[in-house]
């Protein structure tokens, strides 16, 4: 579902006269990021916590507050915005460069997956070390009191969870789990693609006969604004000829 929510989110914003494949990609990120963080966290702590969604999201707002769903926001969209950012500008880049639009299908269904793959490990290259970062923060949340005396989970700031993976691992610490990862991105990266660009594939024909209808309809205006012009061309010289 917020694959779904993203890519609607991405033509859409592609579609603004500001727009670029980067800008467009990070605006849809945010978007989706904004609106499916608490469901996320809800489901990550209910699955630790071993308690349904419901319950749990009823004792958070309680013993803390309804904007502590959003804990962790920052740093998330941190990663994930400039992740989709440099993913989709890349892509798009290479796909217009070199795309065999005269292959054969299994060649330009090749291309999609190595092109998805080179530029799904570039973008998690770049933004791994915001993923280190984000990890360290939901593994070293500590327990404490609020100002109503409930317990509740403390979590690092961003600059905290920077310095102390740098004091015990040094920038070495910020390339942890890469490997894994940028493996993991791989499937999930090529089933988006390929969906997208079948869908894609599958809307030419209506986007063609779309296009076609607006091109008519402006020729339909410009012939009814030639013969407007004639007719008054006509009338004036008819008023010439009279005087």
């Amino acid at each position: 579902l917020g694959q779904v929510t993203f890519l609607s989110q991405n033509e859409k914003f592609r579609a603004k006269p500001w727009a670029t494949p980067l800008t467009a990609a990070m605006a849809a990120k945010w978007v989706t990021v904004s609106v499916y963080f608490p469901l996320e966290m809800l489901s990550t702590r209910a699955q630790a916590m071993q308690i349904a969604p419901w319950p749990l999201m009823k004792q958070i707002i309680w013993d803390d507050k309804f904007l502590s769903l959003w804990r962790g926001y920052g740093i998330t969209c941190m990663k994930e915005v400039p992740h989709a950012g440099i993913f989709w500008s890349s892509y798009i880049a290479v796909r217009d460069a070199v795309f065999p639009d005269e292959g054969s299908n299994e060649q330009q269904a090749a291309f999609i997956v190595a092109n998805t793959i080179g530029c799904a490990t570039l973008a998690s290259v770049l933004t791994h070390p915001m993923d280190v970062v984000k990890t360290r923060q939901q593994a070293s949340g500590r327990f404490g009191l609020n100002q109503r005396g409930f317990l509740i989970t403390i979590v690092e700031r961003v600059d905290e969870a920077v310095k102390n993976i740098h004091k015990t691992h040094g920038w070495q610490g910020f390339t942890v789990g890469i490997v894994p990862r940028v493996l993991r991105i791989w499937p999930a990266s090529i089933l988006l693609m390929g969906t997208y660009e079948l869908a894609d594939y599958c809307m030419r024909p209506i986007q063609h006969i779309q296009l076609q209808k607006h091109v008519n309809m402006l020729k339909k205006l410009d012939y009814a604004r030639v013969q407007k012009e004639i007719r008054q061309q006509e009338q004036e010289e008819a008023r010439k000829s009279g005087a």
